[in-house]
């Protein structure tokens, strides 16, 4: 009975973290309610087994409430005590995961992560050979998700694509690469064939958050347990990469992309102008702004009275203080001090928890449907209590 449950918690934690970004539900504009559902459903699971909390996690449950409802008092906005909901659900949960849990989420991620990275790639070859969209998805803000035989994109640059399998963009498929890679590396360190194929399947993202996790894995695997087998991985991977860029098609267009993502393009949207944005916005502000945010809005009602009103300013490592504040945003920042010093007094896990934390900064999603569950993940992690398979 204790193992059925345990699976089925599982089960719930795995869904609640991959699907909720499927444009199938995103579009839908369903994401949030299936996430709180499904949040309180794996708490009440949880609490049916026996509690035995032994780490501090959820100690920062307190703060976190406490920093919004400051915020909302400030702005005169209660709306912002909704925000930081996601991420209370995820501190609740990790800190009730027991080790057992944390391996059956290990297993059912890698078995989702698996096909979805199968799925990708098969697009990817369906549209390189000419294949075209079989259909369309709007989202209720307009954007638009193409579907290529068996992967999503919302890319589609003169004959090719950033396949993103059943996720709703092409950086997220690689981003739950990266922690299923990370969680594996963790749970089974002596097991990282898998990890080095997922990550060389996933340069099909073309993302360059992507290479850099992989340069840095790679790094890892090499200080910890530099083997012949390791060194033969790599070589595969080396080759395969060169096979692929051979391989692709448009390759012109497809490097022009990537290095419009880096830089300030000619329309000011590349990384480097929302980053330079960010620091305009914080070089011209009061104290206020450092401690409150720029305007409540652009946490609660981003879309419709924050994006078009101010300079595009997010998805990078200022935004959390730009739009939040200090106020808001503290525990983003204090997590990479924490489990940075961590990585230099005890390197093995800590520096490949690093790597995965680095991902959020051009993601800041913490308060953010699974994206708050996958960063608490990290953070119970590196606070140790998870021992590694015996």
């Amino acid at each position: 009975m204790r193992n059925i449950l345990n699976s089925t918690i599982g089960i719930f934690i795995v869904f609640t973290i991959f699907f909720p970004l499927s444009p199938f539900v995103f579009s839908s504009g369903n994401a949030g309610a299936l996430t709180t559902i499904c949040s309180i459903i794996i708490i009440f699971l949880l609490l049916q087994q026996k509690i035995n909390v032994t780490n501090n996690l959820y100690m920062l449950l307190f703060p976190v409430l406490l920093s919004f409802i400051i915020s909302a008092l400030y702005w005169q906005e209660i709306m912002l005590l909704n925000y930081p909901k996601y991420l209370i659900f995820s501190i609740i949960i990790v800190s009730l995961l027991q080790k057992n849990i944390v391996y059956i989420i290990g297993k059912y991620s890698t078995f989702v992560i698996v096909f979805a990275l199968c799925c990708a790639v098969i697009g990817f070859i369906y549209a390189a050979i000419g294949g075209s969209a079989i259909y369309t998805i709007t989202n209720p803000n307009g954007r638009e998700f193409y579907f290529y035989l068996t992967t999503f994109t919302v890319t589609n640059y003169s004959g090719f694509i950033r396949p993103s399998a059943f996720f709703d963009e092409p950086g997220a498929l690689s981003f739950y690469i990266c922690f299923v890679v990370m969680l594996r590396e963790i749970l089974w360190p002596r097991k990282r064939a898998l990890n080095f194929a997922l990550l060389a399947f996933g340069i099909v993202t073309l993302s360059l958050a992507h290479i850099v996790f992989t340069i840095l894995y790679i790094i890892y695997c090499l200080i910890t347990k530099p083997t012949t087998k390791l060194i033969v991985g790599l070589v595969i991977i080396l080759i395969l990469s060169f096979v692929f860029l051979a391989v692709l098609p448009n390759k012109d267009v497809v490097f022009e992309y990537l290095i419009s993502r880096s830089s300030s393009d000619t329309d000011g949207q590349g990384r480097s102008a929302l980053l330079q944005a960010a620091i305009d916005t914080l070089q011209n502000a009061g104290v206020g702004l450092y401690i409150f945010g720029i305007d409540s809005n652009c946490l609660v009602n981003y879309d419709e009275a924050c994006r078009y009103i101010y300079p595009r300013m997010g998805e990078n490592i200022l935004s959390p203080v730009v739009f939040g504040g200090l106020l808001t945003s503290w525990l983003f920042y204090f997590s990479y001090i924490y489990v940075g010093y961590k990585s230099l007094r005890k390197f093995i896990p800590n520096f490949i928890i690093f790597s995965f934390l680095l991902l959020y900064l051009q993601r800041p999603y913490i308060y953010l449907l699974s994206y708050s569950f996958m960063f608490m993940i990290a953070l119970r992690l590196s606070i140790g209590f998870f021992d590694k398979e015996k």
